[in-house]
Order: C-alpha cells, then structure tokens, then sequence
C-alpha cells in the first residue's frame, strides 16, 4: 500500500497555509488581548467611558485614512512582484506618507473644532488620532515581511502591539488616571513598537530611511489612488455607525453598540488573516493558471462558511448571557443589537478573501465599486434606522449593507475564479447551524461550561455525518492553526 504522498513545502496551498498560521496566531493572541483592554474600560469607565473611546476611535479612523493612502496592500503587491525595488518603496513611501500624516491631522484638528464635544472629549479624540497614525506606520512597515511572505516577524511583533497597548492601557486605567490618560499610554506603547518594527526591518530586510524622488510620489499617488478610495470608503463602511451613533444618540448608545460589536470583531481576524497572507501566492498562482487560483479561492471560502455559521448561529441564542458575563450589568440594551450583529459575521468571513482575488488579478478598481456601493447604502441605512431604532437599526444596517456587498462581491470576482462551487456546503453548513441553534435553546439552563465544549463537538459531528469535512480541507485548516515544517516534523516553523 502506497503511503500517502505529501503536498510539497513551497505549494501555493503550502505557502498560504504557513503564513496563515503566522498571522491568524498573532491575531488570536492580540484580538484576545484587545478585547481585555476593551473589557476592562467598559467595567472601569461605564457604558459612558467605552462610547466615548469608540467615539474617538471611528472619528480618529476617518480623518487618518489620508496617512494610510491604500499604501499597504499596493506595496504588498508591488514588492512581491519586484523585491529589488524594496528600499526605494520603502524610504519614498515614509518620507510621503509623513506629508500626508502631518495633512490628516491637521483636517482632524480643524474638524474638532465645529464639533459640539466637551475639552477633554476633544483632547482624547486627538491623541486616539496621533495613536492611529503611529500605527499605521507600523502597519506599513509589516507590510515588507508579507511581501516576502515572512509572516513570523509580523505575528511576533503584532503581539507584541498588542499586548504592550493593552496592558499600558490597563494598568493606567487602574491606576485612575481616566480615557484622556489611557489614550496617552497606548500612544506610548504603540511608538515604542514601531520603533522595534523599524530596528527588526533595517537588521533582517531593509533600512528604513527617508528619500524624496517625487517621479516615484507622482507614480505612487496615481497608482495607489485606487486602494486608497478603497480604504476611505471601507473605513467609512465600518467606521460611519458609530459617529452617526454618537452624534444622534449620545455616548451611552455608542457604548453599547460598541460592546456588542466588539464581539463580533473577535473573530474578524479568522478572514482578514486567510485574505492577507492569501494575496502574495493567489497573484503568484493565478499568474500561471486561472484554475489554480479558483480552486484556491474555492477552498478557502468553504473553510470560512464552515468556521463563520455556527460562530453567528451560537452567540445569537447566547447573546444575553455573553454580553453580561464580559461587560457586567449595565450592557443590557446591547444584547438584541448583537443578536442582530452577529449574523455579518459569516458574510463578512467571505468579502476580504474575494477582495484579496480581485486585488491579485489586479482590479481593484471592482473591490473600490464594491466598498463605494456598500459606504453609500451604509450611510443611507444608518441616517433612516438610527434615529428611529437606534443601535438595532445601525445593526440591521450593517447586516443589509455586509449582504449587499458579499452579492456584488460575489459576482464581479466570477471574471477572475469562475463561479465558486460552494452551494451544497452552504446548504450543509447551514444545516448543522441549525442544529446547533435548536441544541443550544433546548439545554439553554446549562451552564456556559458545559454548553460550549458540547457545542463544539455537535457542530463538527454533524458535519462529518454530513460528509462535508473533506480531507484537503482538513489538512489546509491543520496547517493554518498549527504549521509545523516537513523537515522537522517535531519542531516549529523553520528560522529566519
């Protein structure tokens, strides 16, 4: 009997399984972290405190999309096309994109002044600015690992971001100093590591540096506009309930939509991190046959459907218990919000690894007309549900615009994978949600202990009774949660 032959350690299914595994290890740990400190400010500074913080955050976000430009996923591109162009992307880029750093704050100062906000609403909402900057920077910087597809230094130092912003902001907040003092510790925090970012690049890749060729700006401000339209109307997408939240409802409402959607970002990582370490091999892959990169894309997408449903299907019958288990009393009005909220979430696992298909055939173009259709039914949405049902309305806004997007989505990326093949797991899936569902209602006196291991062995059960649970499936979701080289079978991902 023939053993099995094992899938070749530089397959593109290989390549986006180790990167993945990088970047979806990061991401758990620092979500997790993220989530603490999100946690810890609602419990200290109240439903008030935590819609303040969001407040400043969806504010801050809008205004700093000018640094950001839609440099990251252009230069991720682009250097993995031409490595030998890195240090002139990489030191022309910094220089301009501190211009363009310096030009977003300003707009945001100039805007905090028409706004009707207290001082030290104010003074947070522009410290929460610089902190998005910086962390931007850091971001970009990151973008250079995964261009190389040397994901490990990126997991390493986003967990180190992350931890160091949530426990400076932790501990200031225990030690009284309030929204305006914590704001100012995670702005520390987030400088230190984008020096550490910086010093890791210079020692390992390339030095970052400063250096003004404007024919190379002028190249890359026209070739970058796209995903930088793409990044303001997706910011705007995610970021626009929350203002018009704050701006109708007040701080309070904000609070408690933002708690209920906190939950739902937890697992946000799960695609963002399959689409981003996807985009450098599916443009590699569909370069050299079209039918590699749609039976890329096919699989990852049946993954996510698997992972996305049965998360939204058991939160949604949970969703009264959780949120009062994490936040404490006072969060009750959020929890039909998240009901609601939570059913984005296996739509939203599908965009970015669409996008990322879009982006790799080079159309960004179509992922812009998907992001701009999406902000303008969002805004739309939002302007006539919130004032009537308040943080229900902003979810059921964000649930039709997700489904709005995910069908244009779907659609446009056909020109480059065909017709994804999807409909009898969606069907399967599906079913073993709903089973799920009914087992969660029926023994819902239990406690969460037993409720959740339980519920963790059903759903995968019903699916392997099913026969959706495919061997090549397996083996890619193995790989991504834990990769362990072939040529050491016992060890850990190879060195640097």
């Amino acid at each position: 009997m023939k053993a099995p032959m094992r899938e070749p350690t530089d397959s593109p299914r290989m390549r986006v399984a180790k990167n993945t595994a990088f970047i979806v290890s990061a991401d758990v740990v620092s979500k997790f972290a993220n989530l603490a400190f999100f946690v810890v400010l609602g419990r200290v500074l109240g439903d008030t405190g935590l819609g303040q913080y969001t407040f400043a955050i969806s504010l801050g976000s809008l205004f700093a999309i000018l640094a950001h430009y839609g440099f990251n996923n252009w230069t991720v591109r682009e250097v993995a096309a031409h490595p030998e162009m890195e240090g002139r992307f990489l030191k022309n880029l910094l220089a301009l994109k501190l211009l363009l750093a310096a030009g977003s704050l300003g707009a945001l100062a100039a805007a905090l002044r028409w706004m009707d906000l207290t001082p030290e609403l104010r003074a947070v909402v522009m410290v929460v600015g610089f902190m998005l900057v910086v962390s931007n920077f850091n971001s970009f910087l990151m973008c250079f690992f995964r261009a190389r597809e040397r994901m490990e230094y990126e997991a390493a130092l986003v967990i180190t971001e992350r931890f160091l912003k949530a426990g400076v902001g932790i501990l200031v907040l225990w030690l009284g100093f309030g929204l305006l003092g914590m704001a100012a510790g995670v702005l520390v925090a987030g400088a230190a590591t984008l020096a550490a970012t910086g010093g890791i690049l210079g020692r390992r890749f390339a030095a970052p540096g400063l250096a003004a060729d404007t024919a190379f700006w002028r190249r890359s401000l026209r070739e970058a506009l796209p995903f930088f339209a793409l990044a303001g109307f997706m910011t705007l997408y995610f970021r626009i309930d929350a203002v018009m939240l704050a701006l109708i409802k007040g701080d309070e409402v904000v609070g408690w939509y933002g708690a209920a959607y906190k939950l739902l970002d937890v697992f946000i990582f799960i695609p963002v991190a399959f689409a981003g370490a996807v985009l450098p091999t599916i443009t590699k892959v569909g370069e050299s046959s079209r039918d590699d990169r749609a039976a890329l894309a096919t699989s990852l997408v049946r993954i996510l459907l698997i992972l996305g449903l049965p998360i939204a299907g058991a939160i949604s019958v949970l969703a009264d218990r959780v949120l009062v288990l994490i936040y404490g009393p006072g969060f009750e009005p959020g929890v039909l919000c998240l009901r609601v909220l939570i059913w984005t979430l296996p739509l939203r696992f599908l965009t970015p690894t669409l996008s990322s298909v879009l982006i790799a055939g080079r159309r960004q173009t179509s992922v812009l007309a998907v992001m701009v259709f999406g902000a303008s039914l969002n805004v739309v949405l939002n302007l006539v549900l919130i004032p009537r049902y308040s943080l229900v309305g902003a979810a059921a806004a964000t649930l039709t615009g997700e489904a709005a997007v995910l069908s244009l989505a779907l659609w446009l990326s056909q020109g480059e994978v065909g017709r994804l093949r999807v409909g009898a797991t969606l069907i399967r899936a599906g079913l073993a949600t709903a089973a799920l569902i009914v087992f969660l209602r029926a023994a819902d006196a239990w406690s969460l202990l037993i409720l959740v291991p339980a519920g963790l062995f059903l759903y995968p059960g019903i699916l392997a009774g099913l026969r959706e649970l495919r061997a090549r499936d397996l083996s890619l979701v193995r790989a991504v949660l834990q990769y362990r080289s072939p040529d050491a079978p016992g060890g850990t991902p190879p060195p640097a």
